[in-house]
């Protein structure tokens, strides 16, 4: 029987993977409140939806 122990670092490259990673995924949801907040707007959507929760429910699913 063979066991091997892997070790992960994290470094200041991946921090800053992390970073960009986080404010590309505000951004998206920004995005899409507004366009949900539109779409309310026009009637598509009811008045009662949260855009905020709308916006990260649709980016976890895609």
């Amino acid at each position: 029987m063979v066991l091997q122990k892997a070790e992960c670092e994290l470094t200041d490259e991946m921090c800053d993977l992390r970073v960009q990673r986080q404010r590309i995924s505000t951004r998206c949801n920004g995005y899409l409140e507004q366009l949900l907040q539109a779409a309310k707007m026009n009637g598509q959507l009811p008045r009662s939806l949260d855009n905020r929760l709308a916006a990260i429910s649709i980016h976890a699913f895609i």
